[in-house]
């Protein structure tokens, strides 16, 4: 029900975006794990589907990132146009302080982080992959190798 009220309020885009910023974190603790677990054999780790999943929605949630920035660049003086048009809503005084050069700077600036975020969520998402691989590996094989060996072929 609160789901629905949320939903019909107009904060899905905001459920949506904590919805996936959860996932990255969640990711993370799992990838935690997983480490822990191919540090030290005593350590079980049980959460491979989990961290697939988690993986998976971080990866989307990246891409929509690098999509938003393509569809920035392309649209970039029709965006930035809009968003003039709504600073001319802000009082007189408000509107003196924000120049055009400053928007477009502070736009570009805000794409440009969202970008390296992306792509660190990405490195993320593919160094788990990795751990994963190999903990699959340790698990059915029985090898018993250092952690520090992780990217050697068997």
């Amino acid at each position: 029900m609160m789901l629905l009220v949320t939903l019909l309020s107009g904060a899905g885009p905001a459920l949506i975006f904590f919805i996936f910023i959860g996932s990255i974190f969640m990711h993370s603790i799992s990838c935690i794990q997983l480490q822990k677990s191919l540090i030290d054999k005593a350590i079980p780790f049980k959460r491979g589907g989990r961290l697939l999943g988690f993986g998976v929605a971080a990866i989307f949630y990246a891409g929509l990132l690098i999509l938003s920035y393509i569809i920035f660049q392309v649209y970039h003086e029709r965006v930035v146009d809009e968003v003039a048009k709504q600073i001319e809503l802000l009082p007189k005084d408000q509107q003196k302080e924000i120049t055009p050069e400053m928007l477009r700077n502070m736009m570009n600036g805000i794409m440009v982080f969202l970008v390296i975020f992306a792509v660190t969520i990405l490195a993320n998402v593919h160094l788990s992959f990795s751990f994963l691989k190999e903990w699959k590996n340790r698990k059915y094989t029985n090898i018993d190798l250092d952690i520090n060996d992780i990217n050697v072929e068997h």
